[in-house]
């Protein structure tokens, strides 16, 4: 095992695990990784590793019930799901969870489709199964297990059948969030390249269609942030309530006429008086 280190760039050998594996599938529960399954060349796995950082080494895990390569695993509130896969001689439908505080596993109800070399993901406390092979072909199926009811419920396809395929959950609800934190309006109620019609643009690079906040709420935070961003200033408005004001605007003419005329004979009758003898006293 490798672990790699964002802030320096340079990749660290970590200790072995106890048994070689390969197709085996990790997860992290706790603060701990952990590998479940795969294949060591020539038998199937059903035994469990866990590596806990901050000791430094694998430890061992009760096995699973079954011995699962390219299985599916993910992990939702204290427990390890691991589902479907292969044990040698066919793909499964069947699954279990490894509870941590009894430190045991326990099996759950069977997905509708048998599944290897898919991927499943937790998604606000749910799991997705997405794609893989059921022995004879890829599947474009996906389901989704409720771990209150224990049960799986079919949702809709994907597209195209994948097997051997990746998955990743991106929580766009914070990034819309964060975007009208610190985004502008542009007068089409749209922040840093998220519409408020509800998707991404294919012009941001992102491909597919995701769901983001209603339109009301994206009109909401652009309105907030127009509004704190171009208040106009108490010059800019006197200018255009004078603007937008015929009557003053002749008053002002009207004032600005008797003033100049006032101005004029007042240095007339100065130059008069100035002209024949002393300035009068000043108080």
């Amino acid at each position: 095992m490798e672990r790699y280190d964002p802030l320096t760039g340079i990749w660290s050998s970590c200790p072995a695990m106890s048994t070689r594996r390969r197709y085996c599938r990790l997860a992290v529960l706790e603060n701990c990784i952990y590998s479940l399954g795969g294949f060591d060349s020539t038998n199937y796995q059903s035994s469990v590793e866990r590596f806990d950082p901050r000791v430094g080494r694998w430890q061992p895990v009760p096995s699973m019930s079954a011995r699962r390569s390219s299985c599916g695993v993910a992990s939702t509130d204290g427990h390890l799901y691991c589902i479907g896969g292969n044990d040698g001689t066919m793909c499964m439908s069947s699954g279990e969870r490894f509870n941590l505080r009894r430190n045991s596993w326990e099996p759950i109800a069977a997905m509708h489709s048998r599944r290897s070399t898919h991927e499943v993901v937790e998604v606000e406390g749910a799991l997705f199964a997405l794609g893989g092979n059921d022995g004879s072909s890829s599947l474009n199926s996906v389901e989704r297990y409720d771990p209150r009811l224990n049960k799986w419920s079919v949702v809709n396809a994907m597209v195209a059948r994948r097997s051997s395929v990746g998955a990743a959950v991106l929580d766009i609800t914070e990034s819309f969030a964060a975007a009208a934190a610190s985004g502008t309006s542009n007068g089409n109620s749209t922040v840093n390249g998220i519409g408020s019609g509800g998707v991404i643009p294919p012009s941001s690079g992102v491909g597919g269609t995701l769901t983001v906040p209603s339109r009301a709420e994206a009109a909401a935070f652009t309105a907030n942030i127009a509004l704190s961003s171009s208040a106009p200033s108490a010059s800019s408005t006197l200018r255009r309530h004078r603007r937008d004001t015929p009557g003053l605007a002749e008053s002002r003419r009207a004032n600005s006429n008797a003033s100049s005329s006032g101005s004029e004979s007042g240095s007339t009758s100065g130059a008069s008086g100035s002209g024949g003898g002393k300035p009068p006293a000043t108080a």
